[in-house]
This record gives C-alpha cells, sequence and structure tokens, in this order.
C-alpha cells in the first residue's frame, strides 16, 4: 500500500476512477435529466446554468454524461469479470492438462 501511495500516476488515476465512479453513482441524483426538446437552448455554449453547454436538441451535455457514466462502468465492469472468466479457464486448462495444450495456449 505504500509503493501505491507513493507513485503519484497510479495515485493520480485512482482518484481519477474514484471520482468518476462517484459521479455515475451520486450523480443521477443530483443532476436531472431532461431531454424534452428545447429550440431556444439549442447548440448553445457553456454558462453556468450548462457547464458543458447544450445538444442539438438543447438537452444539456453534462447531464447527458452523467447518466450515461452509469452504463458505462456497468459494461466495463461486466467485460472485466468476463475476459477473468475467460482467464481463469485458460489458465486452469493449460495448469491441469500441460503439454501441447500448454504450448498451444502459451502462442495463442
Amino acid at each position: 500500500m505504500r509503493t501505491f501511495l507513493t507513485n503519484r500516476k497510479a495515485l493520480a488515476g485512482a482518484v481519477i476512477l474514484f471520482l468518476y465512479f462517484l459521479m455515475s453513482t451520486v450523480g443521477p441524483q443530483v443532476i436531472p435529466l431532461d431531454l424534452s426538446y428545447k429550440p431556444a437552448l439549442r447548440l448553445k455554449p457553456p454558462s453556468l446554468a450548462h457547464p458543458l453547454g447544450t445538444d442539438v436538441q438543447g438537452c444539456d451535455t453534462l447531464a447527458q454524461i452523467v447518466h450515461g457514466s452509469r452504463d458505462v462502468l456497468l459494461v466495463s465492469f461486466l467485460a472485466a469479470i468476463f475476459a477473468i472468466g475467460i482467464a481463469v479457464i485458460v489458465g486452469v486448462t493449460s495448469g491441469f492438462v500441460g503439454g501441447l495444450v500448454d504450448q498451444i495456449f502459451m502462442v495463442v
């Protein structure tokens, strides 16, 4: 743990990941998502009301990012679990069978 805390790049990555996780879990309760069409707010630049501006339909870009981040976090978590599952199956098979199967898995 001490090595992790002294590595500035690892610590910066952990802070960014924590903030992203916080945004995806708490953000949707704090920032409402209104997807109704508002022609008066079309393609507005960043302001205090809309920190990242608005899109073609007049919707707040920050609200869309916050509400979409939960799905992105879920998909990335499931992809990591799926990859770990495949790696465990390949590793266990290679370890138990050995020989030619092990050599084939090492090449792949």
